[in-house]
């Protein structure tokens, strides 16, 4: 008599992070990822041995009432079996094996749960160098499986296996397993001074001072031939980043300027604030050419309307500006980035701040960007971010 097991599974599926390859590796699908139908052949899963002849393929079956009557929610996993139903298959021992290959990665992370029907002898991870990784299983009550989530770290290149063998004690059995494999993409550190940065002076808009070896964003007044007014200096710097693949993923960007006590401009050594505004100060992103030794006041760059705001340093200070740049970067590797720090307040006057450039004697207080990243790993020549099974989310 047929046993009383009632399965039941239940998948939480993390969704698609562009820092990893996520293949959905739940049986029953189609080829586009979707809920196969059954009596179809499962495209990824097959019966690597069974009673039956070599090269019987895995059917889709059908979902008894009771045991999962429907596909997984989200992963559209189903059963699977020798018949594409939940009977009529011979009794006997069947592996089954779902084949993925692995690029470069930081890690290889089981997240899926099973069910089966008659008797699990084992699950496990096969290398492609033969080595075997058997999984932990824990069944509570009706033979619900806990998550599976054993993470490999630096898994080898290949193709890789998920292995399961059941035995099936009658003619009603079958396999399931619903959930992914993810691939974390290992990350590239990289610190980059600029390959050009230079003050801009509203007061003498047509010079260059492209050698400087401090940069100003302040605002201050002026006297000069019977006249008086406001004028405002800003900072440009440039970054290469050539040297970052063009399929790269950026996932951090950091700027630190510091400043240089031992340097004086127009007196001043210290960040200042003898307004009361406060100087705290914004960087928004270039959106057009500049160079070094031309680029003035009245020929500065145009730049892109979002900002990330640096809070006031307050008077006398000689704190570092470090602030996260993700925002302004682009998304990807290869060109060039640029940045124009200014004040965030021009509305009065006898304030700034004062960092050292890159012309800067001083090696370690020159500006500096930190950048960290990550380059998704080719499958079959195409980028593996773009080659992740679709999953059905309705």
């Amino acid at each position: 008599m047929k046993k009383n097991n009632i399965l039941f599974l239940f998948f939480l599926f993390i969704g698609i992070n562009n820092l990893f390859a996520q293949i959905n590796v739940s049986t029953g699908l189609n080829s586009t990822g979707g809920v196969g139908i059954q009596g179809s052949i499962d495209p990824n899963w097959q019966i690597a041995s069974s009673p039956n002849p070599p090269g019987t393929p895995a059917l889709v079956s059908s979902r008894h009432p009771l045991w999962q009557a429907t596909p997984i929610a989200i992963t559209n996993a189903s059963w699977i079996s020798q018949s594409g139903m939940f009977d009529n298959s011979p009794t006997g021992y069947y592996v089954f094996d779902r084949a993925f290959t692995v690029g470069v990665a930081s890690s290889l992370d089981c997240n899926f749960r099973i069910a089966y029907d008659d008797y699990l002898i084992g699950i496990e991870l096969v290398a492609p160098n033969g080595t075997v990784v058997s999984l932990p299983v824990v069944i509570n009550g009706y033979h619900l499986s806990n998550a599976i989530t054993t993470s490999i770290p630096n898994p080898m290149t290949g193709v890789w296996k998920i292995r399961a063998t059941v035995h099936f004690y009658d003619s009603v059995a079958a396999f399931m397993l619903s959930g992914s494999v993810n691939l974390p993409q290992p990350q590239t550190s990289l610190c980059l001074a600029p390959m050009e940065d230079a003050l801009i002076h509203e007061f003498t808009p047509t010079t260059n001072y492209g050698a400087s070896t401090t940069i100003r964003a302040s605002r201050h007044t002026y006297g000069a031939g019977g006249g008086s007014g406001y004028y405002s200096t800003k900072g440009l710097y440039k970054f290469d980043l050539s040297g970052i693949p063009t399929n790269a993923v950026i996932t951090s960007a950091i700027l630190t300027l510091k400043t240089c006590p031992a340097c004086t401009a127009n007196g001043l050594d210290k960040h200042y604030d003898l307004s009361g505004l406060g100087n705290g100060a914004t960087l928004k992103q270039v959106t057009s050419t500049w160079l070094e030794n031309t680029v003035t006041w009245n020929t500065a760059p145009a730049t892109a309307a979002a900002a990330v705001n640096i809070p006031s340093f307050g008077n006398n200070s000689t704190a570092p500006l470090i602030a996260s740049v993700n925002s302004l970067m682009p998304a990807s590797g290869g060109g060039n980035v640029s940045f124009m720090l200014s004040l965030a307040d021009n509305s009065d006057y006898y304030h700034g701040v004062i960092f050292a450039s890159k012309e800067n004697i001083e090696v370690s207080i020159r500006p500096q960007l930190c950048i960290t990243y990550t380059v998704p790993p080719c499958v079959n020549g195409l980028n593996a971010a773009h080659t992740t099974m679709p999953i059905n989310t309705g």
